[in-house]
């Protein structure tokens, strides 16, 4: 009986030896590969991020990869740039040069940038039947969000501002160049709906055209380029937060 304890006592030591190294490899182990990149595609590559305000809104830019620095001020100069034509709140842009020639009768030369998103914007207007419209200006402009005097205008005001909204009063020809034209005195174009969305589109071939990864995020306009180096599966999470 003595003997048959002294047994189960040294295989019990045996056995707790086993598992105390079978600790310490698996910790060794965890440490190795936490320590690994998320992803399984080699180094992680060298990650950069812009955050600036443009077209009104919070512009949130995100890049990895070896010419993430290049794409990312290349994006930011193209969004500058287009907030610069495509802004009806800036008063040399070439959206308010269209608005401020409305009913005059001639056509307005733009830019190819222009053109395309108001073109874009007819689209949307037809397949909506009018429930998009970015010939808007004069009705949203009653209630000066943003400016000296924001109100909740008289329905006398708003009925008269209707008057002059019409998608199919925006006209756009092509000849030598792009041109637009307002059909009517007092109409107004704004293309806060849409522009943004171009913008990150234009975005999303930059970041293609350096070959990186990446997020593009403006003002809830989200576009992802390629995978998320920060996922093991490298998918993008994108949510909505309780509105």
């Amino acid at each position: 009986g003595l003997k048959m304890f002294k047994g189960f006592k040294s295989l019990r030591g045996k056995i707790g030896v086993t598992v105390i190294s079978l600790a310490v490899v698996l910790a060794l182990a965890y440490a190795f590969f936490s320590s690994l990149p998320l992803t399984d595609h080699g180094p992680k590559a060298a990650q950069s991020s812009q955050t600036f305000i443009s077209f009104g809104t919070l512009i949130q830019l995100k890049a990895s990869g070896e010419l993430a620095e290049e794409a990312l001020m290349e994006a930011k100069g193209l969004i500058y740039e287009l907030e610069g034509i495509l802004s009806a709140k800036d008063g040399s842009s070439e959206v308010s040069h269209v608005n401020s020639s409305s009913g005059n009768g001639s056509f307005v030369k733009i830019s190819e940038h222009t053109f395309k998103v108001v073109e874009r914007s007819l689209y949307f207007s037809g397949l909506s039947g009018g429930k998009f419209d970015v010939s808007i200006k004069p009705l949203s402009d009653l209630w000066d969000i943003g400016g000296d005097n924001p109100h909740v205008p008289s329905a006398p005001e708003i009925e008269s501002a209707l008057d002059i909204v019409g998608h199919e009063k925006i006209l756009l020809e092509r000849d030598d160049g792009w041109y637009a034209k307002l059909g009517q005195a007092g109409m107004g174009v704004d293309l806060g709906g849409i522009a943004k969305g171009y913008a990150a589109d234009l975005v999303y071939d930059v970041f293609c055209k350096h070959q990186v990864n990446g997020l593009v995020n403006m003002g809830g306009n989200i576009v992802t380029v390629g995978e998320n180096p920060d996922n093991l599966q490298g998918l993008w999470r994108v949510a909505i937060p309780n509105p």
